[in-house]
C-alpha cells in the first residue's frame, strides 16, 4: 500500500516559502554549532559529539552540492576532503582513544566548514531540507544493512 502525500491547503504559499534562502538567525545558528565542534576539537576538550556535528554538516553539505549549491569540483572536494578527515579521526579514536587533531587536518576541516557556510548563505529553505531528508535517509539505509554507495558508517 503507497504511503498518502500529504495534502496542502496552500500549495502556492508552501512553494513560495521554500524558495526563500534560508533566515541569517538559522543561518548564523548553523555556522554557530560548526564553530563551536571546531573550536572544542582544536582546543582538546572536543569528542564524538562535536565530531557528528561536523559529520552531519559535511553530509549536508555533500548533498547540498548534488542539488548544485557549491557543485564545482574544488567546493566539493573541500567538504568531502574534511569528510575524510572526520572518518580518520573518527577510526583514531576507536584505535587509540584520542579525538586529537593534526595541524593539517585543522585546516582541512576549516577550510570544509567555510565551505558549507557558504553553501548555507546561498541554499533555499527546500533544497536544505531537501539535501536533510536526503541525508536522513541514506542514514536509515546504510543503518539497516543497505548502505548505499559511496556511504561510510561510522560507529
Amino acid at each position: 500500500m503507497r504511503k498518502a502525500k500529504p495534502i496542502h491547503i496552500n500549495a502556492v504559499q508552501r512553494a513560495i516559502e521554500s524558495a526563500q534562502k534560508l533566515n541569517n538567525r538559522d543561518i548564523l545558528n548553523l555556522k554557530g554549532i560548526m564553530t563551536f565542534a571546531m573550536n572544542e576539537l582544536r582546543t582538546g576538550k572536543g569528542g564524538k559529539e562535536e565530531v557528528y556535528s561536523l559529520i552531519d554538516a559535511f553530509n549536508t553539505g555533500e548533498e547540498l552540492s548534488v542539488l548544485g549549491i557549491c557543485s564545482d569540483e574544488t567546493s566539493r572536494n573541500m567538504i568531502q576532503n574534511g569528510q575524510a578527515v572526520l572518518a580518520d579521526l573518527f577510526q583514531r579514536h576507536k584505535e587509540r582513544g584520542s579525538w586529537t587533531l593534526k595541524g593539517p587536518e585543522m585546516w582541512v576541516l576549516n577550510e570544509a566548514i567555510f565551505m558549507h557556510g557558504v553553501q548555507l548563505e546561498h541554499c533555499s529553505l527546500g533544497e536544505f531540507t531537501k539535501a536533510q531528508k536526503s541525508v536522513r535517509d541514506k542514514s536509515r539505509q546504510a543503518l539497516a544493512g543497505n548502505q548505499p554507495k559511496g556511504v561510510t558508517v561510522l560507529s
